[in-house]
């Protein structure tokens, strides 16, 4: 399992930085990710089409991913773009053992 925790404003700045890491992580032979993002403060399209592209890769590799500590604002933007609460769970980034119980 990784755990990869999200910061900042997720706008036009850093995108190619944070699209390289990601992806090098998505190849390594991990199949369940949790993303934590209580630290972002703003996602643009491009942001959310990446992670609808995330979401496609882990799919594929029979994985699993859970996005927590979204704001309700986060939440409605990921159902609007197909997500749903299938791959969202709102859950207290203290509690990492219900992280890990809903990935396995």
């Amino acid at each position: 399992m990784a755990l990869v925790a999200l910061r900042g404003l997720f706008d036009t700045s850093g995108r190619e930085e944070l699209v390289q890491t990601i992806s090098d992580l998505l190849s390594e032979d991990i199949s369940h990710y949790a993303f934590d993002l209580s630290e972002v403060k703003t996602i643009n399209s491009q942001y959310l089409r990446f992670f609808i592209k995330i979401v496609a890769w882990v799919r594929g590799k029979s994985g699993r991913i859970v996005f927590f500590e979204l704001s309700q604002r986060f939440k409605t933007a990921f159902e609007v773009i197909g997500l749903g609460s299938e791959y969202i769970s709102i859950v207290d980034a203290n509690n990492l053992e219900k992280v890990w119980e809903l990935l396995i």
